[in-house]
């Protein structure tokens, strides 16, 4: 295989799931702010500070913004076209790089991939799809589906050769390293809202809640309460998102 050519299945891999995690983390992070009902100006700026920490683009984005919150936040990892993390850059480059070597994917990994694109490209040039939480839940599914179709797809039609395995290493290295970025950052974040640093984690106000978030972020939720059978412990959720070998977004089963 060309090394072009396992670079464009390699970054194709990447590209999808990076849209994938960001949305999944935009659209816990709204929902958990407004569940919280603002208790502060300054604990929601930690929560969307937090975030652009995760995605990698904290010195982009405030480049050009004097402040995170969520509608600065929401749209630069969403629509933004010079970020080159946002979900609709991200999209726009997997497309292109499919494109480019379109005998090496199926085609049908190409019609999802392209109608994908066209669909984006429809609702940011006419009207924002973040408008409200109904809309922002729907337009980060859309993306979460997507990504899954897509994944669906290729293990379907995609024969296991070299290709096949370029965009699995692409997807894994991507998908361990925001589990990686989501436990570090948002553990210190806890501990910066906790009361009292020295209190157990498990004793501290609205902490199960918190990670309860961290959980959803990942698409962690059940797959905790089957493995642990009991209430959520900082530690077990840091072990399983670490150390498990069954749990599909761990560090330890992606690499």
């Amino acid at each position: 295989m060309l090394s072009r050519i396992a670079e464009a299945l390699y970054w194709i891999g990447r590209y999808v799931e990076r849209a994938e995690d960001t949305a999944r983390l935009s659209d816990v992070t709204y929902h958990h702010t407004l569940e919280l009902g603002s208790i502060s100006s300054e604990a929601d700026q930690r929560h969307w500070d937090a975030l652009i920490s995760i995605a990698g683009d904290a010195d982009r984005f405030f480049a050009t913004h004097a402040v995170a919150d969520d509608q600065s936040v929401l749209h630069f990892l969403t629509l933004e076209p010079d970020n080159p993390n946002s979900i609709i850059a991200c999209i726009s480059r997997a497309r292109e790089n499919a494109r480019t070597m379109r005998h090496h994917i199926t085609s049908e990994m190409w019609e999802a991939l392209n109608r994908f694109y066209l669909e984006l490209r429809r609702q940011a040039g006419t009207q924002s799809p973040l408008r409200g939480a109904e809309h922002t839940y729907r337009f980060y599914r859309s993306v979460k589906e997507f990504s899954h179709l897509f994944q669906g797809i290729t293990d379907s039609t995609m024969p296991r050769e070299e290709g096949w395995h370029f965009l699995q290493t692409g997807k894994f290295l991507e998908r361990a390293e925001k589990t990686a970025r989501s436990l570090d950052i948002r553990y210190h974040l806890l501990t910066i809202e906790a009361d009292d640093p020295d209190m157990p984690l498990a004793s501290r106000p609205e902490e199960q809640y918190q990670w309860l978030a961290v959980l959803r972020s990942l698409s962690a939720y059940e797959a905790y309460h089957k493995l642990y059978r009991s209430t959520v412990q900082p530690r077990a959720v840091v072990e399983m998102l670490t150390l498990s070998p069954v749990f599909p977004r761990s560090i330890r089963f992606s690499i």
